[in-house]
């Protein structure tokens, strides 16, 4: 036979739950942070070498016999290859974006348990499965937070 949850043992349940989902809405708006500022210094670092490799092809061109010149200039080239791969393979961007969505869909759920609290405290079995529910598709469709900022979120919740 199931036993029935008690009044203080529902709220340290819910309690948990706001405590969980704090946790996550904060971890995913540094996720977001963290991956804009990435997307930002990659592809300023692509576009500055970009710009220097212009530079150093239009100099080594005027003069052909310098060798350091055109090895800058070779090796400019080279960097900013791979910085405008690395921003267009690592997607830090969409990332970035994909954080911020789950972010605010976080930060909505923890309000919906929230203002059930406030408002009497009228969690329903039937309420609390709707939140489970809807984190459990939200953790599916999220993408991953690193331990380091998952965990930096959590003790920020301390």
């Amino acid at each position: 036979m199931a036993e029935e949850v008690t009044q203080p043992d529902k709220g340290k349940f819910i309690s948990q739950w706001q405590t969980g989902l704090h946790i996550r809405h904060i971890a995913h708006n540094r996720c977001f942070s963290y991956y804009k500022r990435l997307d930002r210094l990659v592809g300023l670092g692509a576009t500055i070498l970009s710009a220097l490799v212009s530079t150093a092809v239009i100099v080594s061109f005027t003069k052909s016999g310098d060798i350091t010149l055109q090895a800058i200039a070779g090796g400019c080239s080279v960097l900013a290859t791979l910085f405008a791969s690395a921003n267009t393979f690592l997607k830090y961007g969409e990332l970035a974006t994909k954080h911020e969505a789950t972010a605010a869909a976080y930060g909505q759920l923890r309000r919906e348990l929230e203002l059930s609290e406030c408002w009497g405290g009228d969690t329903t079995k039937e309420f609390l499965e709707q939140i489970l529910s809807k984190w459990a598709e939200l953790e599916k469709a999220s993408p991953d937070v690193p331990n380091r900022i998952y965990i930096a979120a959590q003790d920020s919740i301390k």
